[in-house]
């Protein structure tokens, strides 16, 4: 028999020798293709080395002139340099401020220089010349510590907050401003008495790195013997030297100086609050710079082109080498509205006029006055006058820009506003009697017109020359639809006071006027707490917001011409001297703001209003005029003092010939409390001194 064994158990993987070749093929192949790769990138690799090293050759051999001309232009630095401003004169040609010619000390620094050397010059120059310390700030002489005397600086900072600092609980920018808010100034004066190091050698060694790239101004206004000094001693004086620069001359003195503004000097530079945009335009940093007023205002065109320089440096030496490349152009010349016979005239009056009356009983808080005289018909401002008084020393100085940075509640010189915005909302008819009487609210003290009695029924043109208040009332009480019921509560609609200020401001009144400045202030036109009914009668006869002078005689220009608000303008044109005549450069066109001409009937009965008030049987008939005629409108606003006396503010308007306006007048005289009136009794003069000089309209 046969025997048969058993089947035996195969739990792995079979692998059969055609399958393994197959993957020993494969492995191969790849292995080929890796070897392929990298023998193809080693040739790229070899390749692209034989090119660089190539290129380089060439670069080296063939065009080293060619890039060594191009090394020495990268390191030259272009500078410029200021040139004359450009000068500003009145309508009439008169010069009101004017460039004069100054000589500078510089300092470029020399390549490679040491802080040790640099220290040194700057005790030479300190001790050789007067260096004016009247510019530094606090905060200037704090940086200027906290570098010279680190170490002393540091014990301003207590332990624990060094500790923190090392915790990283303080940064350095922490520490540096503890250091500011504990230095002051006896610290500043005893380091810097100390004999180790004084405060006139650590700023001129400040003004010398100002502007790192060189072509910093370190000593202004030096005599041909200071350029002397410095030329005899070019081997200890490594980096100085002298340039031409130009001051600011004022023929007038301080007259208008505010108006004209200021301009930085070489040492001070250009404000670092403007300087990225002001380099960015080409400035340096030691450029000088209108910083206010008109200066800044019109600097593109009375800065000029400055004259440019190529600074390079000697080889051996490291001194810098300037090269003019052209002389630049000079600013150009402005030409404003003003004219100055007028402007020192009203000027004269106003100072004569304050210091005559500022210590009369009544006056004891009047401290300025202002005058605006405009042409309604292109905005021309003719005259812009301020004085104030330093009631202290009894100093009266000139404060011409006031009239377009300070408000005042202007009183019923503001109730032309009101007339209009009755007749621009349909509230009010022309010819409507409203009756005069004492208004009474609940809570509130009895609020009538000056006369404190009934006036009757009064027409808008009545109410304008007689001044009253309760026809001004009844205005915007319909305004902010308000039923009033004596002795009862009065409820109104708040967006009257919206509406009052839209209508206010479409003649000039809270709204910038546009004038040519920098700054202008636009006045108190409510806070944000919600006023109460009482405020939008109290607005109606400009006993509530404030308005400035510069506002006051955009509006009542507006009056005078029919509804046109035109934008005031200081500057007619800008101008340069070609071959002996003057080519208009720039020219300040004209231009219209606002335009309600359409309300005829409106302002047809203003003007009505403001020429019963000086010709027909208004209050200001002391003001009319024989040889043309005189329109106006005073105001007397509230104002009180701690205990409650009232010292007012005196204002009027008024403009001339009333059937052709040339010239608008707007007065204020804040707190003026006695019965001069200053604003009335000098209005007359001035009228007659400008048609004196310009004749009248036929």
């Amino acid at each position: 028999m046969f025997k048969f064994k058993k089947k035996q158990q195969f739990s792995g993987t079979y692998y059969f020798q055609g399958r393994n070749d197959e993957k020993v093929r494969e492995r191969k192949k790849r292995e080929q293709s890796t070897f392929a790769r990298m023998v193809g990138l080693m040739g790229l690799i070899v390749v692209a080395i034989i090119v660089i090293a190539v290129r380089l050759i060439f670069i080296q051999v063939h065009q080293r002139d060619y890039y060594a001309a191009k090394l020495v232009t990268y390191q030259v630095q272009s500078k410029t340099q200021d040139v004359p401003r450009g000068q500003i004169y009145d309508r009439n040609g008169t010069l009101l401020v004017g460039s004069e010619a100054t000589n500078v000390i510089m300092y470029y620094a020399p390549k490679g220089i040491e802080e040790e050397e640099e220290r040194a010059m700057a005790k030479i120059i300190a001790d050789r010349f007067e260096i004016d310390l009247s510019k530094l700030t606090l905060r200037d002489k704090q940086d200027m510590l906290i570098r010279d005397f680190d170490k002393e600086t540091k014990t301003v900072v207590t332990q624990e907050e060094w500790a923190a600092y090392k915790d990283g609980t303080l940064s350095d920018s922490d520490i540096y401003n503890m250091k500011i808010d504990r230095i002051t100034e006896e610290m500043i004066n005893q380091y810097y008495s100390s004999g180790e190091l004084t405060l006139e050698e650590a700023y001129v060694y400040t003004l010398m790195n100002k502007d790192i790239n060189g072509g910093n101004v370190v000593v202004e206004n030096v005599s041909a013997e200071d350029i002397a000094f410095i030329g005899e001693r070019q081997n200890i004086l490594r980096g100085f030297t002298y340039s031409h620069d130009y001051t600011r001359v004022y023929p007038y003195g301080s007259t208008m100086k505010s108006l004209f503004g200021n301009v930085s000097s070489k040492t001070q530079g250009i404000p670092k609050d403007e300087s990225d945009t002001l380099l960015a335009l080409g400035y340096q940093m030691n450029s000088r710079v209108g910083t206010s007023g008109l200066e800044k205002q019109y600097e593109s065109l009375l800065g000029g082109n400055g004259a440019t320089y190529n600074l390079t440096y000697d080889e051996e030496t490291g001194n810098p080498i300037l090269s003019q490349l052209s002389q630049g152009e000079k600013g150009y010349n402005l030409k404003l509205a003003i004219d100055w016979e007028l402007q020192e005239y009203v000027n004269n009056i106003l100072e004569t006029q304050l210091r005559s009356i500022a210590y009369a009983s009544g006056n004891q808080y009047m401290d300025r006055l202002y005058v605006v005289l405009m042409d309604p018909n292109n905005g021309d401002v003719v005259a812009m006058c301020g004085k104030a008084l330093d009631r202290e020393t009894g100093e009266i100085y000139d404060f011409a820009d006031g009239a377009y940075l300070e408000a005042f509640a202007i009183g019923s010189s503001s109730k032309g506003a009101t007339v209009y915005t009755g007749f621009k909302y349909g509230l009010y008819t022309a010819g409507e009697q409203l009756y005069d009487e004492p208004i009474y609210i609940q809570g509130t003290a009895p609020k009538s017109s000056w006369t404190k009695s009934a006036m009757g029924n009064l027409t808008e043109v009545q109410a304008l020359a007689k001044s009253s208040n309760v026809f001004m009332f009844k205005i915007a009480m319909r305004l902010a639809e308000a039923n009033y019921v004596p002795y009862q509560p009065l409820y109104i609609n708040y967006e009257a006071f919206d509406k009052i200020k839209r209508s206010f401001g479409e003649l000039g009144l809270g709204v910038k006027t546009g004038i040519d400045v920098p700054n202008e202030e636009r006045g108190y036109q409510g806070g944000d707490r919600e006023p109460e009914a009482g405020n939008i009668l109290d607005a109606s006869i400009g006993q509530y917001y404030t308005y400035t002078p510069i506002q006051m005689a955009q509006y009542v220009s507006t009056i005078a011409n029919g509804g046109r608000r035109m934008k005031p303008r200081l500057v007619t044109e800008a101008y340069t001297n070609v071959n002996g005549e003057n080519v208009t450069m720039y020219t300040n066109n004209v231009e219209v703001l606002d335009d309600v001409s359409d309300q005829t009937t409106a302002f047809e009965r203003i003007q009505a209003g403001f020429y019963a008030g000086v010709n027909g049987d208004g209050i200001l008939t002391g003001l009319a005029k024989s040889n043309y005629v005189l329109a106006a409108k005073s105001g007397t606003a509230e104002v009180f003092d701690e205990t409650g006396t009232d010292y007012p503010n005196q204002a009027l308007i008024a403009y001339a010939p009333y059937d052709n306006p040339r010239l608008t007048y707007a007065c204020i005289a804040p707190r003026e409390g006695g019965n001069s009136k200053t604003c009335q009794s000098i209005v007359g003069q001035i009228f007659d001194k400008y048609f004196e000089k310009y004749g009248l309209p036929e």
